[in-house]
């Protein structure tokens, strides 16, 4: 199979297009035709080296070659002993726990892989599984968001505030959105958000004050971090919870106010998506959102697989406003 293939993690161009052997299916797994994989920032920090453990720069010896990618979806060509082989030709999305993604084959245990319908594309399949569940599980499942309540969601037009905020408008939320240009500010509205702040045209907490009365949000998602994330707390409300789920800014050391936190008084949550229960049943919920129409796949740009450093430079100069799509 051809897969991209990340040696020694670096600046773009930092991925090889090679010939590997086809993966094998172990007893429990089953094996993809790839069709399409989608990009996720935290791939683009991996291959940068800008996150710890086996792939940074600072460790003493060099990574083995390695092939990202979390989100795919494509055919089951091949079954596990284990494994009912009347799933074999099924149309799939899959989480990949153990990356893998950016080739035109992958292996990922069964339960992984849920049935798509066949009006779903494989670009609007592969986009769903880190931006939707990570939205999903830090709205729902952390914030406990509920009908009324106002949320904020950094970074509108990323995978998780697109996510994010169609996400909260199925809960009826109101939603403030924050962007970095108009052609952004524009993009949120469309997508449902109530508000939408212009954080290079004002500050977005002057913005949020203005729009809530002073009041502040119930809740904030932050994918952003740094300044960023300092902020997003300052918004909330007595009592509001923030859920942190990335950081974008790589900054590990925001200072946060210690009479603010008196002040609100905030909760807070910190979600790693692939610590988190029942992804499967997770991502079979947010597959039948889509497919009856509460919420959609956003889909920027599609590259061919070759040209995934393209992909991952596209990102890093945050031009994308949804998803970013490799395909084989």
């Amino acid at each position: 199979m051809k897969a991209i293939v990340l040696r020694r993690p670096g600046q773009v161009p930092a991925f090889s297009y090679e010939d590997l052997p086809d993966p094998q299916c172990k007893e429990d797994e089953i094996r993809i035709l790839v069709k399409a994989a989608a990009v996720n920032r935290g791939e683009v920090q991996r291959r940068a080296g800008t996150v710890g453990g086996s792939w940074s720069p600072t460790s003493a010896d060099p990574p083995k070659p390695a092939i990202v990618g979390w989100d795919v979806a494509g055919v089951i060509d091949r079954v596990g002993k284990n494994v009912n082989q009347n799933l074999i030709g099924q149309r799939v999305v899959a989480l990949l726990v153990e990356r893998g993604g950016y080739a035109e084959m992958a292996v990922v245990p069964s339960e992984f892989a849920i049935p798509i319908p066949a009006h779903m594309t494989f670009n609007e399949a592969a986009s769903l599984p880190v931006a939707f569940l990570t939205s999903w599980y830090g709205l729902v499942r952390h914030a406990g968001l509920h009908a009324g309540e106002v949320v904020l969601i950094q970074a509108g037009t990323s995978g998780i505030g697109v996510a994010g905020i169609q996400i909260a408008k199925d809960l009826s939320a109101i939603v403030i959105a924050t962007a970095g240009t108009d052609d952004k500010t524009e993009f949120c509205k469309k997508l449902g958000a109530d508000y939408v702040i212009n954080y290079t045209k004002e500050d977005f907490l002057d913005g949020v004050k203005d729009i809530t009365n002073n009041r502040g949000v119930n809740v904030a998602l932050d994918c952003v971090g740094g300044e960023t994330l300092k902020n997003s707390i300052a918004s909330l409300s007595h009592g509001g919870r923030i859920v942190t789920v990335g950081n974008v800014s790589q900054s590990h050391h925001p200072t946060i106010a210690l009479d603010i936190l008196f002040k609100i008084r905030p909760r807070f949550a910190s979600e790693s998506l692939l610590t988190e229960p029942d992804l499967p049943s997770a991502l079979s919920n947010i597959v039948q959102l889509v497919a009856h129409g509460r919420i959609k796949a956003v889909i920027d740009k599609t590259f061919h697989l070759s040209r995934a450093d393209e992909a991952h430079n596209y990102i890093e100069q945050r031009q994308h406003k949804g998803k970013v799509i490799l395909t084989p």
